[in-house]
């Protein structure tokens, strides 16, 4: 069987292969996910109507027109109340089917667990097959549902801004288009960054996971050696020390020969 702790490098199929698996687990939640994508769009038209009709109640404050200033008060605060009842409906669609989304996942992590050969569980280490089952499965829970919501939010948002702002002031639109380029780049070379720095961090929890589980599943054994220390240095050096000199440094630019999943020592026995 595959081994949960290699590299996403090795797995077949690459990146969108992966994102497809994923995304077919989420696809009992249509219905779910289809409604609060409504919400989801009519709560970002509702966020940027709200500008203007500010504006629309400074200017009938300015003019002095009080019927004027109680319509346009009464139409922001619908739209405000709008935004709200679709923003908590959008919350609840996207958070339950989530939910439903990483329970499957681990179901069907686990069935493969279970369907491996013995062999395989000679090799993988307890600790990190539950990391593997808890903390990796509720990261992937995000990809399914609110990372795509925020997706499809933000791409609303950018267009329905671009269209407003050219409605108001073509050109002063396309002076602020021409910092979209550099601004993409920048987002391209950060979520780079972040993906190579929450790879690590994943690596770091399944260590510590492994570490701890061993160590307390053999609590006897490791107070009759006096291991306690040593099992200490180890679960600290898999987690890192937050108080050592460079630990940013090495969370950065780690080095070439830091240690891989698998190479962390076990404690004796």
């Amino acid at each position: 069987g595959k081994d949960p702790g290699a590299p996403a490098s090795a797995a077949p199929g690459g990146l969108s292969g992966k994102a497809a698996r994923i995304l077919r687990l989420a696809r009992p939640e249509v219905p779910t996910l289809t409604v609060g994508m409504f919400c989801l769009v009519g709560g970002t038209v509702s966020s940027l109507l709200v500008p203007k009709f500010f504006g629309e109640l400074v200017d009938s404050v300015v003019q002095g027109d009080g019927s004027q200033v109680d319509a346009v008060a009464l139409e922001l605060v619908a739209i405000l109340l709008g935004a709200s009842f679709l923003t908590c409906i959008r919350a609840f669609c996207f958070n339950s089917a989530g939910e439903r989304v990483v329970a499957r996942l681990r179901g069907s992590l686990f069935r493969r667990l279970l369907s491996q050969e013995a062999a395989f569980f000679d090799q993988a280490k307890s600790g990190e097959l539950i990391s593997r089952l808890t903390s990796d499965c509720t990261k992937l829970q995000d990809t399914a549902t609110s990372n795509v919501s925020l997706l499809i939010r933000s791409v609303a948002m950018v267009v329905l801004s671009i269209v407003l702002m050219a409605a108001t002031q073509w050109r002063l639109t396309l002076v602020c288009l021409a910092v979209v380029p550099p601004m993409a780049l920048g987002g391209a070379l950060y979520g780079k960054a972040i993906g190579r720095v929450s790879k690590r961090y994943q690596d770091a929890v399944s260590r510590a996971s492994d570490v701890s589980a061993e160590t307390l599943g053999a609590m006897k054994t490791v107070r009759a050696f006096g291991a306690e220390p040593l099992q200490l240095a180890l679960y600290v050096r898999a987690v890192g020390d937050p108080d050592s000199e460079g630990l940013v440094r090495r969370i950065l630019w780690p080095p070439k020969d830091a240690p891989r999943l698998r190479e962390a020592p076990k404690p004796r026995r």
